[in-house]
This record gives C-alpha cells, sequence and structure tokens, in this order.
C-alpha cells in the first residue's frame, strides 16, 4: 500500500539537524497519506479555519452594533 515516499531536508548546515527535521516531514507525510482528513495537520488546519470564521463573525457582529447604536443615538 505504501508508495516510495522521499524526504529531503538541508535547512540547516548541521547534518544532525537535518535528520531531525526530515524525520519530522516524513513523520507528517506518512500521517497525511494514511489519516487523510484525520491527520494532525489536517486537524489543526480545521481549528485555525473554525477560530477565524469565529473571528470574523464577531467582528461583524460588533460592527452591526456599533452601526445600530450611531442610528439610534442619532449620531453621523
Amino acid at each position: 500500500m505504501l508508495k516510495s515516499l522521499v524526504v529531503k531536508c538541508h535547512a540547516s548546515r548541521c547534518q544532525d539537524e537535518n535528520r531531525k527535521a526530515a524525520r519530522e516531514s516524513l513523520t507528517e507525510k506518512l500521517d497525511q497519506m494514511i489519516n487523510g482528513e484525520n491527520s494532525v495537520a489536517e486537524q489543526k488546519r480545521r481549528i485555525a479555519v473554525k477560530k477565524f470564521k469565529t473571528a470574523e463573525y464577531k467582528k461583524q457582529k460588533k460592527v452591526l452594533m456599533i452601526k445600530a447604536w450611531k442610528e439610534r443615538e442619532g449620531i453621523k
């Protein structure tokens, strides 16, 4: 089932650090291949999207409340 998966990392000049980074990258890619929608990266992405949408909703609600208050008070 697994396809050949190659990960290369040249983030730093230190071979040890590059190996660690490559292993982390490999772990993330395998997680994505095996778990798909339920992978850790996908869960983090969904949480970030939900947080953004919530913030946008609150921002719009605040704008509408301020607009309604200004109309009530007769402020320009």
